[in-house]
């Protein structure tokens, strides 16, 4: 049995005493961690359905933070399901899953800047990045792992730069552009 599938077995256990509890906070990051645990165990859609009974949580609760984390998740779990689409050479649905992201994305980034969310700001620039280069709008996704990069520096959480770099390094090889994809 891996991590993951022992963290799930934990999440679901844990879950019917969380539905019970007064305390709607750890029912949202239980559904979180169960839509993020999924996705590790690349299971995109049954993640997306978690994640999705965290936003409708969030949103009946009127947290702007956890609005901006549902956000934020949704449109990563649309990015794994783009990638996932891409390879599979289904681009019509990677194109549309991708294009979902980047609106999620963008409801996240809106929430997250108005709260001066770091830590979600820092996700959203690094997904919004990925889904641009995989649509191909390199000069968009530069921008966008640049802001990425400078809240990554400011915040000194060095997570996110691995990513990036692999997204970098995949759209310069798919322009030809070897030297800069090393």
């Amino acid at each position: 049995m891996t991590l993951s599938d022992q963290a799930l077995q934990e999440l679901e256990a844990a879950l019917p005493t969380c539905r019970e509890s007064a305390d709607a906070e750890l029912l949202f990051d239980t559904l979180n961690l169960l839509g993020i645990v999924y996705g590790e165990l690349n299971q995109a859609e049954t993640a997306l359905e978690w994640h999705q009974r965290a936003l409708a949580l969030a949103q009946s609760q009127g947290q702007t933070r956890l609005l901006a984390i549902s956000h934020a998740n949704l449109a990563g779990r649309e990015l794994d399901l783009g990638e996932r689409w891409r390879r599979a050479g289904r681009e019509a649905e990677a194109r549309d899953a991708l294009q979902r992201s980047l609106s999620l994305n963008e409801m996240a980034l809106e929430i997250a800047q108005r709260a001066q969310l770091q830590r979600v700001l820092i996700v959203v620039h690094s997904n919004r990045g990925a889904a641009l280069a995989l649509l191909g709008r390199r000069e968009e996704a530069l921008v966008a792992f640049g802001q990425q990069l400078r809240l990554t520096e400011a915040s000194g959480d060095e997570g996110p730069r691995l990513q990036r770099a692999q997204y970098l390094a995949q759209m310069y090889r798919e322009a030809g552009e070897l030297d800069m994809a090393r």
